[in-house]
């Protein structure tokens, strides 16, 4: 091979090869001038971003039993009573009661026999209709039987006529923890608060079907 050839046996100035070797590289280029991404940036306004949440008050349970919570330590309490299917019985023996269920959780309302003080105001419901009034004279207390429960002495007095829970509007019939659902039915169960303002606003309604002499709910305004 002459002096003048290369490996390839030609001559540099025509052989591609050595030309392609011998052309000065382009300089690669550094990692910051490499171009930018097409996608336009995006920019999140505060009003995009997602709430923080807020912690959600605890709403406390309602509890039916308990006068303190209803009437205060000292106040006087105001209390429906369904009596159906056993308020001629009662009502002779001069007794509110309730039964423990012999097994599961005590209802509240058969409790709340036990909740009553002495002087309360007692208005007593027979299928579907108030029928009677009362005052308590003794305070609630368990008793053993003959089933086991709750017990308490009420002097009851029936009105002149009896008034059927059909004939109480909206605003006379509160909803739990009282005897009316939201939806204005009456709760199944024994013995629930009433709230002294709207008794007094029933019987103010409804005056000429209480006793002249027992319109005591009349007070409670």
């Amino acid at each position: 091979m002459d002096d003048d050839e290369c490996i390839h046996g030609l001559q540099p100035a025509t052989c591609s090869i050595c030309r392609a070797k011998a052309a000065p590289k382009p300089p690669r280029p550094a990692p910051s001038s490499r171009p930018a991404s097409s996608r336009p940036a995006t920019v999140r306004s505060a009003s995009s971003r997602p709430p923080a949440s807020r912690p959600t008050a605890k709403v406390p349970p309602v509890h039916l039993a308990g006068r303190k919570e209803y009437f205060g330590a000292e106040g006087r309490g105001v209390w429906w009573i369904d009596q159906t299917g056993r308020a001629e019985e009662e009502w002779a023996e001069g007794v509110v009661s309730s039964t423990r269920p012999p097994t599961g959780a005590v209802p509240a309302s058969a409790r709340n026999v036990g909740e009553i003080r002495s002087g309360d105001l007692t208005m007593h419901v027979v299928a579907g209709e108030l029928r009677a009034v009362g005052v308590a004279v003794s305070n609630g207390r368990p008793t053993a039987g003959p089933a086991p429960g709750w017990l308490a002495e009420v002097v009851v007095v029936d009105l002149v006529r009896p008034i059927g829970l059909d004939e109480l509007p909206p605003a006379l019939k509160p909803g739990p923890p009282h005897p009316f659902t939201n939806q204005g039915f009456v709760q199944p169960g024994t013995c629930y608060p009433f709230p002294p303002a709207v008794a007094a606003n029933l019987a103010s309604r409804f005056a000429d079907r209480f006793p002249p002499e027992h319109r005591f709910l009349l007070d409670e305004r």
